[in-house]
């Protein structure tokens, strides 16, 4: 009985060997990882191939191509069914980037930021105007970049979470809305 239980606990006098035996480790980086690299470098020259030349083997690609070339030749805007899509998308990938502009190169402030009556205006007067001007135009920019870069995605709660809070989500759509309301209140006004 004796024999059996020293027999048992044997493994306790044996050598301890080190959790990560440097041999293996070594094999895993230097060996495995140069086969895996080739393998890689083989699946992503096969992967741009197959994206980039997709088109041969599936004809409709082609098509769907030719198509939306002709529509944006042919019809007068230069514009495809495929804008119509999601034309919110299209207009604010449209308007963000010369929104953007807009406010780099400002020259003047329209005249709905002045107070009404003067026909000129003193220095304080000019940069209040100038300092409401640009954050409308900081708002209408927001609006804009929320909704050409799928910003509302960052906004989401975890899914994970089971009290999913929805509130950061409503208080950007929300901004979001403020900034488009002044994007249709001053449209008239974006001129340079």
């Amino acid at each position: 009985m004796i024999d059996k239980i020293k027999e048992y606990f044997r493994w306790h006098k044996q050598e301890k060997k080190p959790i990560y035996d440097w041999e293996e480790v070594k094999h895993e980086i230097f060996d495995i990882r140069r086969e895996t690299r080739f393998q890689n470098l083989l699946l992503d020259i096969y992967y741009w191939f197959y994206r980039n030349f997709k088109w041969i083997w599936e004809p409709s690609i082609v098509v769907g191509y030719l198509k939306r070339a002709w529509q944006i030749i042919t019809r007068p805007g230069h514009w495809s069914d495929r804008d119509i899509w999601s034309l919110d998308y299209t207009i604010a990938k449209f308007a963000l980037p010369r929104l953007i502009r807009l406010k780099e190169v400002m020259h003047g402030v329209p005249g709905n930021f002045f107070p009404e009556g003067h026909n000129t205006y003193d220095k304080s007067e000019m940069a209040a105007a100038e300092r409401k001007w640009n954050e409308v135009l900081d708002k209408m920019i927001w609006s804009m970049d929320f909704i050409a870069n799928y910003r509302e995605y960052d906004y989401h709660p975890d899914p994970d979470d089971e009290n999913r809070d929805y509130s950061k989500l409503k208080e950007a759509e929300a901004r979001c809305q403020e900034g488009l309301d002044l994007f249709a209140k001053y449209f008239r006004n974006l001129w340079d």
